[in-house]
């Protein structure tokens, strides 16, 4: 008891009291993940097995929201697997009681982000890698190192700051390391001397917190936090419906999710349901199977509950031409990354509204994303 009561202190102390506000995001897409863990669909057999009451046909969202964080957003950065797996964290401590209240919780994407650039030195990370990473340097909060909406390394005209922390280092792997993290990969293992009144000060106040975190999570917690990939789609649901959200990553189908880049590629897309947060299927033979594939692209959302009675539908531009309207039965409902006034800004399912939030077609889900459980004991 004494452990909980000094970490829940703990995180009194290093949780921002007010969410700070981001930029609205104009949802970028990331690079596709590799050797994706489809979950398998057993839901049919259980149900054969020990009768329909085996799995419920659905979660409550309205309870699932009461243990989330505000909807954030990555802006103009390929950041969405950042985003998801500190949502994820996030909701862990408020499920668990370790903060007060979900707002009183800010985590640094910004720092994740910076310690997967300085390892990787590329664009894109998956939650096996992101959550390693976390159990060796722990976690900031928000308003220690506040999260930068710009991609410095996808700019023609770098900003000031870009050069100044940037600009010593020569073409190649730290300076777009440094680019895409924003800082100095280095400069994660400078003194404080060095740090102090430089360009990279934030990281000396980011770094202690990081160290403090950790080491009380770890007093809490044990050895963590880890990623496993949650195999079949009875254990996927059994999870939400006890409330635990889980990080699903996808390949990315611009018709399906009906984004607006869809029609720069002959996809038609439906701005409604892009609002709604309706996240469909790409159907065989569609123009949006084929075109969308050869994107090799990818995204990355946290699951927060499912229904097997809600319905989604596309209408498919299909490769002789036609259009066929498809219907897919039973959703994932999300949390994104892209901010709460474009994709999901008029969500709402099950009587409760969320801006921000979607729901995608189970079979869009198990055909072409796998999710990932954090290990942690609840």
């Amino acid at each position: 008891m004494h452990r909980i009561v000094v970490f829940v202190l703990f995180l009194a102390l290093v949780s921002s009291t007010e969410p700070l506000a981001r930029a609205e995001s104009p949802a970028p897409i990331g690079r596709a993940f590799k050797n994706l863990q489809h979950p398998l669909d057993d839901t049919e057999g259980l149900r054969r097995l020990l009768g329909d009451a085996a799995i419920a046909s659905r979660s409550d969202l309205a309870r699932a929201l009461r243990h989330q964080t505000p909807v954030k957003s990555q802006a103009d950065r390929g950041t969405c697997s950042i985003f998801s797996s500190i949502a994820s964290i996030e909701s862990y401590l408020i499920r668990n009681g370790l903060v007060s209240r979900p707002d009183a919780v800010d985590l640094s994407e910004q720092w994740l982000q910076y310690l997967v650039a300085r390892k990787t030195g590329e664009d894109g990370s998956d939650a096996p890698q992101n959550f390693s990473l976390i159990s060796q340097w722990g976690l900031a909060r928000e308003a220690a190192l506040p999260y930068e909406g710009e991609d410095w390394a996808e700019m023609k005209r770098r900003p000031p700051l870009a050069r100044e922390r940037c600009g010593h280092l020569q073409k190649g792997r730290k300076l777009k390391a440094c680019l895409l993290g924003q800082y100095d990969p280095d400069a994660l293992e400078w003194a404080d001397e060095e740090l102090r009144g430089s360009s990279h000060e934030p990281l000396l106040k980011a770094r202690r917190e990081a160290e403090t975190f950790l080491r009380k999570l770890r007093g809490h917690a044990g050895n963590w936090p880890r990623a496993t990939a949650v195999r079949t789609v009875s254990e996927v649901k059994a999870l939400l419906q006890a409330g635990i959200p889980l990080v699903l990553e996808t390949d990315f189908f611009l018709g399906a999710w009906n984004h607006r880049e869809a029609e720069d590629h002959g996809i038609p897309r439906d701005p409604m349901k892009w609002k709604q947060g309706v996240i469909s299927y790409p159907p065989l033979g569609s123009v949006d199977r084929r075109k969308s594939a050869a994107e090799e692209a990818g995204h990355s959302v946290l699951a927060v509950g499912y229904d097997d009675f809600i319905e989604v539908e596309v209408e498919s531009l299909q490769e002789d031409g036609s259009f066929q309207t498809f219907r897919y039965r039973g959703v994932y409902f999300i949390k994104n990354s892209w901010g709460t006034d474009g994709f999901g800004s008029e969500f709402s399912a099950q009587g409760v509204r969320a801006p921000g939030y979607g729901m995608m077609s189970q079979k869009y889900a198990h055909e072409f994303g796998g999710f990932y459980r954090l290990q942690l004991p609840e």
